[in-house]
């Protein structure tokens, strides 16, 4: 029985308390992930580190700073979505409504996944894979 693994599915109501944002949240977070800036001579200043590097690798680039054709084409989807986060009613309906755009997909699920996977770590239902008796503060919830 100490094998069994449980998946917790926390909807939006819910997921408040816990600590985890709210779809505004979840779209401010995106946009700053996404927020893939550079000062001179190629170094990055702003956006997530993880994200970056999936572009960079998707885009088959070995060094970032030779930034080439496709690389750059993944940065301005990157951007597109940042801009457009504070007016979009949620991440997934920008996706849907830039279907068929892969870069603009693939940026938008790593944000998503990027954020998702930041919040459940802070969050009080988070329990510790690492250790053996790790498990929700139900009762955390209760005075939030």
């Amino acid at each position: 029985m100490a094998d069994r693994k449980t998946l917790m599915v926390v909807g939006a109501g819910a997921s408040k308390e816990a600590g985890i944002p709210t779809s505004q949240g979840l779209k401010e977070n995106i946009a700053g992930y996404l927020k893939l800036q550079f000062e001179d001579f190629g170094k990055r200043i702003s956006g997530d580190d993880s994200i970056f590097e999936a572009l960079t690798l998707a885009s088959g680039e070995q060094e970032p700073t030779n930034a080439g054709w496709l690389l750059n084409q993944y940065l301005d989807a990157a951007w597109q979505i940042h801009t457009a986060m504070p007016q979009a009613l949620s991440i997934d309906n920008f996706i849907d409504l830039h279907q068929g755009n892969e870069k603009i997909e693939l940026c938008g699920k790593l944000a998503i996944v990027r954020a998702i996977l930041h919040w459940e770590r802070k969050s009080l239902l988070f329990t510790d894979p690492l250790q053996a008796y790790s498990k929700p503060d139900f009762k955390a919830l209760e005075h939030t």
